[in-house]
């Protein structure tokens, strides 16, 4: 039996990074990079969070983390980050260059995915058909990249940004279509084009920002269940990376929302958008159409006994505390999300300084 690697602890916040279970996705260093770092095997703390601010980073880093192997205070203020422009030198200031970098030392290569070491014996027809599933709903990244491009068009930052994201993302169907034709799988034209539907965007940006930081939590938690219960080698193995790389994408559509709220005009008016898209997914989901939620409810994965993932008060949880740290109030999974939307709305503005 292997001895697990050692835990990085703090001596003065429960901030716990377990090296034995991290899978180097690079969320928690895309969230905050000054106290996340990716070694050569796992994340690690560089150092301990200073003040509340910090201490809701790495809580947000915490519930990200597709694996759990980061534990971290659920106790600390959920405070709104103040992210206002601190240069006007745009490469100083933009996200779009760490989070570039974060990606380029998380990335797995298809090039590593051992394709002829697949375990056919383990291959069911009702396995075939949920990767099948899968694939065809990681094909919307087309539609929403285009949408994402024409919504963003004047942000400089974020859409240099989500070319990265399409390129990730396009990876996902290749690799599941790859895996389902090494099983004698074949797809035409139509299949692709089928799956590149997806059903109307969120009109606002912050919406869609919020939208997605939901949608990759929700995305992650399906691929890292599936790698923890299937029984073939290589597919466990690529879904921990698609895993991976959502709860990636999960921490850096967070960094953007984040940044969007402090920015805005009226950031109250911003925050009561995110609250209403958290009712909308832990409520009211079928009015979402999102290709995740569309997937997470397919027959085959129900039939497989793969029920939602926000079905889990877990995943729930966890999705609350991070939009907690979004609005700056603390949300639960049973609090009334559209009055809260209502009061942050409507609650005076703070005097201009």
């Amino acid at each position: 039996m292997t001895k697990d690697a050692p835990s990085v602890k703090t001596p003065s916040d429960p901030v716990i990074v377990n090296a034995a279970t991290c899978v180097r996705c690079g969320a928690c260093s895309s969230i905050a990079p000054e106290l996340f770092e990716l070694d050569v095997a796992s994340s690690r703390l560089r150092r301990p969070p200073a003040d509340d601010r910090e201490r809701t980073q790495c809580m947000v880093a915490a519930r990200i983390c597709p694996t759990g192997a980061i534990r971290a205070s659920a106790s600390c203020p959920a405070t709104a980050d103040n992210d206002a422009p601190r240069t006007t030198d745009f490469v100083a200031d933009a996200l779009y260059y760490r989070l570039f970098d974060e990606a380029e030392r998380a990335r797995w290569r298809m090039a590593d995915v051992p394709m002829h070491a697949i375990d056919k014996e383990r291959v069911s027809p009702a396995l075939l058909q949920i990767v099948r599933e899968n694939a065809a709903s990681e094909l919307t990244t087309f539609t929403a990249t285009r949408r994402f491009l024409q919504e963003f068009s004047d942000d400089p930052d974020f859409s240099q940004w989500i070319t990265v994201w399409a390129y990730e993302e396009t990876k996902h169907p290749q690799v599941l279509m790859r895996w389902l034709g090494a099983q004698g799988e074949s797809f035409d034209g139509a299949f692709v084009m089928r799956g590149r539907w997806a059903s109307p965007f969120a009109r606002t940006r912050a919406a869609m920002l919020a939208t997605n930081v939901v949608s990759e939590m929700v995305a992650s938690a399906g691929y890292v269940r599936l790698s923890r219960r299937v029984d073939e080698p290589v597919l466990a193995k690529i879904a921990m990376w698609l895993g991976s790389d959502e709860a990636r994408h999960a921490a850096s559509f967070f960094r953007y929302a984040q940044r969007a709220i402090a920015r805005a005009e009226n950031p109250s008016t911003e925050r009561a958008i995110v609250l209403r898209v958290l009712h909308v997914w832990l409520n009211e989901p079928e009015k979402m159409g999102h290709p995740v939620h569309r997937l997470q409810g397919a027959q085959p994965l129900l039939e497989a006994g793969f029920a939602h993932p926000l079905e889990s008060p877990a995943v729930r949880s966890r999705v609350c505390d991070v939009v907690s740290a979004l609005v700056g109030r603390t949300v639960s999974p049973g609090d009334d999300l559209l009055v809260l939307a209502r009061t942050i709305e409507e609650a005076p503005c703070p005097p201009s300084s």
